[in-house]
């Protein structure tokens, strides 16, 4: 028997360029060179929302801004996918709530761009991104 492995993703939106952030794996990673939504796995102790600042900081050198936390950590989530091990609940971000210029700051990522919903259909995708790619794009048509 496997332990259930916990992830969190952030659906970070501008919903007036209706794009969606995503990043592109690097081939150093599971699912190499597919793109997904930023985030990463929990930590013993960790809760959901302490876990994802930690990975935006970690992979994007970004954070939150504080007086938008608490309101954020209310939302219900996005999409929650569970497979035979993994389970991965995406949490949305507006983009008007990160602060710091966004870049590509470990080596599990390759890159990472702003997509519309047309870009974000043909994209090869993380398993969990993949099967929730109508929601995705639901966030920014």
């Amino acid at each position: 028997m496997t332990n259930m492995i916990h992830v969190v993703t952030a659906a970070i939106v501008n919903a007036d360029e209706k794009r969606l952030f995503v990043q592109r794996r690097s081939g150093k990673t599971t699912y190499a060179w597919h793109w997904g939504l930023p985030g990463g796995q929990l930590r013993d102790g960790e809760t959901l929302w302490y876990a994802l600042l930690r990975e935006l900081i970690e992979e994007h050198g970004i954070a939150v801004w504080q007086d938008r936390r608490n309101e954020l950590a209310l939302q219900e989530p996005i999409y929650i996918h569970e497979s035979t091990d993994t389970r991965v609940v995406c949490l949305r971000i507006p983009h008007t709530a990160i602060i710091g210029k966004m870049r590509a700051n470990a080596d599990a990522v390759a890159g990472f761009d702003w997509v519309t919903a047309d870009e974000l259909e043909y994209l090869t995708m993380t398993p969990a991104d993949h099967a929730n790619r109508g929601v995705l794009m639901g966030l920014i048509r």
